[in-house]
């Protein structure tokens, strides 16, 4: 019989192997105990709430960390699932039920060739569009600046720019599925602990912003995120211009890496960010169950 438990001073030992065992069978697993570690006492309470541990016989075979979505109605998102044992299927079910059954939908990440992904196709998850994580050796940047007649860079200016760059995002993501951005949405961006200060930068064209990227810190890794170059101006070599910027630019807090993610489905950035340098480490999926 399945036993859910809440964590405890007894299991808690428990939960910290089955924690390091998890980031083997799908590194997207977040780390809790670095969530954990890092907050104060009572926002550790706050999240071990959303954390439970699983027991079979005796023996603690696995163990869930989820949250609720705080602008979506019943979106439940799992933030790291780990099973042991021969039933995976039904330790998986067993952890996920204590969502609660009037959930819209609930969210998972796992890489491409996870073992456990027939689980989640057992248990009615479906597969969504994949990502590619891509990473660039900063070494390999050329330190030369190439001066380009009637191009230059500004850097994003908080309490200034955030309609600009609204607008700049929302032409360069323009899709008819895509919900446009508002200059809330930016401010919100810029309270999140990834963002860093003065970390966006325009591109402009003859006194013209044509494009846009962005550095923020996430997880021990420095990423490029919002990046692209409007419609009108695209194929004509100032995607790479934008890039050399922000590569130069993330040199300046001393790491040799560089990340970004990109639509596993889009061929036109993967290649761009090959030709540039950038290599693909991983390839991984989100997957969702209906309520």
């Amino acid at each position: 019989m399945y036993v859910l438990e809440k964590i405890n001073k007894k299991n808690f030992k428990y939960l910290e192997a089955l924690n390091l065992r998890s980031k083997d069978i799908n590194s997207l697993n977040e780390d809790i105990l670095i969530e954990i570690n890092r907050d104060r006492f009572l926002k550790k309470l706050k999240v071990l709430k959303k954390v439970r541990i699983i027991s079979y016989k005796g023996m603690y075979v696995g163990f869930i960390w989820f949250e609720k979505s705080k602008y979506e109605y019943n979106i439940y998102n799992i933030k790291s699932i780990y099973a042991e044992g021969d039933n995976l299927v039904g330790v998986y079910n067993k952890l996920l039920s204590i969502i609660p059954e009037s959930y819209n939908s609930i969210y998972y990440s796992s890489i491409d060739n996870c073992i456990y992904n027939s689980v989640l196709e057992s248990l009615k998850f479906k597969r969504l569009l994949g990502t590619c994580e891509m990473k660039m050796d900063l070494w390999k940047v050329d330190e030369i600046n190439n001066i380009v007649e009637n191009v230059e860079f500004k850097f994003f200016k908080r309490n200034s720019d955030e309609d600009l760059r609204c607008r700049l995002q929302n032409l360069i993501f323009h899709n008819s599925n895509r919900i446009p951005l508002t200059v809330e949405d930016i401010k919100y961006d810029l309270t999140q602990k990834y963002s860093i200060k003065n970390g966006g930068i325009f591109l402009y064209l003859r006194d013209e912003p044509i494009g846009y990227g962005q550095i923020i810190y996430d997880k021990k890794r420095y990423y490029i995120v919002n990046f692209g170059i409007i419609p009108s101006h695209r194929g004509k070599g100032f995607g790479k211009i934008l890039l050399h910027k922000l590569c130069s630019f993330t040199k300046n807090f001393n790491t040799k890496e560089l990340y970004l993610k990109v639509d596993a489905n889009n061929k036109v950035a993967i290649d761009l960010y090959k030709d540039f340098g950038f290599e693909t480490i991983e390839k991984y999926y989100k997957w969702i169950k209906i309520g």
